[in-house]
């Protein structure tokens, strides 16, 4: 019986371990222009990083200030990345001149740049395993 108790403690105990979630809250600082929206989209996977169809979890916030924060609320622990664009003409989508390059200010988790494109996901990826806060500044 006292075995079995145990067994029941042990389990429970790694059930509550395994199944915790935190807390993300993103600071968005470097923004301009205080109208539009601003569109961020949360990458759990390297596969679909940075398209926003294929994002974890995708919002759309109106931008009222020059700065904007925002709680990504019960994330499991895991490996994340965020991108992020000012919508400014709230479009719906990143406008960018005719070979490519944004003409709306957008932005990586960790400032990641990327070469000729977005960043890899390795390069704007962090870990999640407490509550944790992250900035981006937006490339304007």
């Amino acid at each position: 019986m006292k075995k079995s108790i145990l067994t029941i403690i042990v389990i429970l105990i790694c059930t509550i371990g395994i199944s915790q979630s935190y807390n993300l809250t993103l600071n968005i600082t470097n923004i301009e222009k205080i109208k539009g929206d601003m569109s961020i989209a949360l990458f759990d996977n390297g596969d679909k990083f940075p398209g926003r169809s294929n994002c974890y979890f995708g919002i759309n916030l109106p931008v009222t200030l020059n700065e904007l924060t925002y709680v990504f609320k019960d994330i499991p622990r895991g490996t994340y990345a965020i991108a992020i664009y000012h919508d400014i003409d709230k479009n719906g989508k990143m406008n960018t001149n005719w070979i490519g390059i944004p003409n709306e200010p957008y932005g990586f988790s960790n400032d990641a740049m990327g070469k000729m494109g977005p960043p890899k996901f390795e390069d704007a990826s962090f870990e999640v395993t407490s509550d944790l806060e992250v900035s981006i500044s937006l490339n304007n």
